[in-house]
């Protein structure tokens, strides 16, 4: 497909959703938005560790008491 060819494609249109515009540079997202738009994943990641780490520490004491 040459860069004359190349159209905007749209995806099946269903209520409320935007038309895809192939990949282009101008709307490449930048490294700041990711990091922006995920930021309440990184807290329930670290809440999740957090967590993680506790409970093994309780099963270790645990264990120690059962023996």
């Amino acid at each position: 497909m040459t860069k004359r060819d190349r159209r905007k494609r749209t995806l099946p249109a269903a209520a409320g959703t935007a038309s895809y515009t192939g990949g282009s540079a101008s709307g490449a997202v930048k490294r700041e938005d990711i990091v922006a738009d995920y930021t309440h994943i990184r807290s329930d990641l670290k809440r999740i560790g957090l967590l993680s780490v506790v409970l093994i520490a309780g099963l270790v004491v645990l264990s120690r008491f059962i023996h």
